[in-house]
């Protein structure tokens, strides 16, 4: 399988930079929009509610986001200066 040979599964481990960590930005509803470090300011905020997690287009809780289940961010500068290249989102 393709995600067998670029992804050890049986390995994992936490972030270890304060880029991957979140901040919860607002309430709203029953849940909260959260920014990833990396894109605060610069890239699209994150929905979190009980029903999934959604890109958070419209900062009004009555318009739905593009909901999505994945994400692959491409890095250069590891392991001292990460800087995010790009990012993708999946609803899969």
């Amino acid at each position: 399988k393709p995600g067998e040979e670029l992804i050890d599964w049986a390995v994992r481990s936490p972030p270890r930079h304060s880029g991957f960590f979140y901040q919860v930005m607002d309430a709203m509803g029953s849940g909260v929009e959260a920014a990833i470090n990396f894109l605060r300011g610069r890239g699209p905020n994150l929905l979190v509610q009980p029903s999934g997690i959604s890109l958070a287009v419209d900062p009004s809780p009555e318009v739905p986001g593009t909901p999505i289940t994945h994400c692959w961010v491409e890095l250069s500068g590891l392991p001292f200066i990460p800087l995010p290249r790009s990012i993708a989102f999946f609803n899969f």
